[in-house]
């Protein structure tokens, strides 16, 4: 019976592994329905600020469980298309504190090694396993 070889893995493949976790928390948090209709259909996780911010990427808090058409494509309301309506729904939602600290933290610069990510894929999937 020979050795057998642990592939190690990559930054990019955690970095896989946390969007996919995050946005199932992120679903779970909101107990599976859209935040803003509520609808249990064709749900997805919206990053308040973009994905390209370390710092927030897969901070809970930057979240937010919306239905395919109020995170896409509906043209009265959507985080893509109506981008003001939906800040102002946010804040009146969550409030301005919440608003102004996300804001805070999303400026903040990160950098993550590749252990402090594992570490925070365990911690986002403990957290599912509590939800769930």
């Amino acid at each position: 019976m020979g050795i057998v070889a642990h592939k190690k893995i990559t930054s990019k493949q955690i970095d896989i592994l946390l969007d996919i976790a995050w946005s199932e928390l992120v679903k779970l948090k909101a107990n599976s329905r859209c935040e803003y209709c509520g609808s249990p259909s064709n749900l997805q996780s919206h990053h308040i600020h973009t994905r390209k911010k370390k710092s927030t990427r897969w901070h809970i808090e930057n979240g937010v469980c919306l239905c395919e058409d109020h995170h896409v494509y509906s043209p009265e309301f959507s985080a893509h298309r109506t981008e003001k309506e939906f800040m102002e729904w946010l804040e009146n939602d969550r409030g301005e504190a919440f608003i102004t600290d996300l804001e805070r933290l999303s400026n903040a610069t990160l950098k993550l090694f590749i252990h402090e990510k594992q570490e925070l894929l365990d911690q986002l999937n403990t957290k599912i396993k509590l939800l769930k």
